[in-house]
């Protein structure tokens, strides 16, 4: 594995794992979501970190963070759950923030 994949992997498990501890204190357990959400995050910051847009590191994190989780946040307000938008648009942001500092430091 070069660089890029583990940066991008490290990049993912760090958000996995504060995710997942989030969810279990939030919802005090973890079930399917957790591991849903382990692994999206898992997949999703190696995807943001090895991906290359073109723009600069911040933009292209925002945006191909946001896009991949835009499935995610619109089925919560499917659910009944709008409540959890803003959380989880917070959340994206943070992350995306994190990814963009790992692809900055892949690409050098």
């Amino acid at each position: 594995m070069n660089r890029k994949h583990v940066l991008g992997a490290a990049a993912g498990a760090i958000a996995a794992t504060v995710d997942v501890i989030a969810i279990a204190a939030v919802d005090g357990g973890l079930g399917l979501v957790g591991l849903q959400a382990a692994l999206f995050w898992l997949v999703a910051g190696w995807l943001v970190v090895l991906a290359d847009t073109g723009l600069g590191a911040i933009s292209h994190a925002l945006i191909v963070t946001h896009a991949l989780a835009a499935p995610w946040v619109l089925a919560e307000v499917g659910a009944g759950r709008p409540d959890h938008v803003v959380p989880m648009l917070v959340m994206n942001t943070v992350f995306a923030f994190g990814f963009a500092f790992a692809h900055s430091r892949a690409r050098r």
